[in-house]
């Protein structure tokens, strides 16, 4: 069955026994387990190859026909099987270059991705941190310097002469006594404050070392109490203006250098007190 499929490739006249069997034997060498049929390209291979030898064994020097016959199939045998073993070789030498060219490409389609995915990330907090900064605004909108002067508790005089005669050497006034005092003088409370729910605010907050006394205090709504929460920053500062500001800071600073003369240092103990005086 083999010989024939090259048979039909080579004239009739010119098959013999010993091309036959030679046919065969080459037919078995290139079959893979001994199961496979050539492919096409194999099988054209052969066929030519065969020709040539055959073309070859009728020369017409019939003394060394046979010899011819067994050197030009022998060489055929052994150029077919390199023929093939090298297009195998350059079939996996493609599908490996293929295989290579497609991870490189899934590498740089990765890291691209992963690139466009962090500057994404980036531009959504940066956006989501400008919208929440943007989108604040205080309750009844930001105070006007009129509204800053009225609620700044450091030029209510009252409060402050009450405090020098009640709280000046009994550990200061805290924002809750302030705001009781204002409760029994509505009068000093701000007209724009006086219909909605008010807290009196530290300046400079007391965890970050701010002193229980009028100059560091300021009326506010309760809900831009709450959005300021510990910190002074510059958006304190553009709410409760410059003039409360800067004497603020002042007293503290003043607050500190009289503190610096009067207390013992080294009786702080950074496990002891710790939670000590937060707010």
């Amino acid at each position: 069955r083999m010989s024939a499929e090259v048979a039909n490739c080579v004239p009739p006249l010119e098959r013999t026994g010993d091309i036959l069997d030679r046919e065969a034997r080459l037919y078995t060498a290139c079959l893979a387990d001994g199961g496979a049929e050539l492919l096409p390209k194999e099988r054209e291979t052969l066929s030519r190859l065969r020709a040539r030898a055959l073309s070859s064994a009728g020369s017409g020097v019939a003394a060394g026909a046979s010899a011819v016959v067994s050197m030009s199939m022998a060489a055929a045998e052994r150029e077919l099987v390199a023929e093939v073993v090298a297009e195998q070789e350059q079939e996996q030498e493609k599908v490996e270059q293929q295989q290579q060219q497609q991870q490189e490409e899934q590498e740089v389609r990765a890291r691209r991705e992963a690139e466009e995915e962090r500057k994404a990330k980036k531009a959504r907090r940066e956006q989501a941190a400008a919208s929440k900064k943007k989108a604040w605004q205080p309750e009844l909108g930001w105070p006007t310097r009129e509204f800053q002067l009225a609620s700044y508790c450091g030029d209510m005089h009252e409060l402050i002469k009450y405090a020098k005669e009640k709280h000046g050497t009994t550990g200061g006034m805290s924002s809750t006594q302030v705001k009781n005092w204002l409760k029994k003088n509505p009068d000093f409370i701000p007209c724009w404050l006086r219909k909605t729910e008010w807290a009196v605010d530290h300046i400079i907050s007391d965890k970050l070392g701010g002193h229980p006394w009028p100059f560091d205090y300021f009326i506010m709504p309760k809900s831009d109490n709450s959005h300021f929460n510990q910190w002074a920053d510059a958006e304190k500062r553009k709410y409760v203006g410059e003039h409360a500001w800067q004497t603020a800071s002042s007293f503290a600073r003043w607050a500190r250098d009289a503190a610096r003369a009067r207390i013992d240092y080294g009786r702080f103990d950074p496990v002891t007190d710790q939670f000590r005086g937060r707010a």
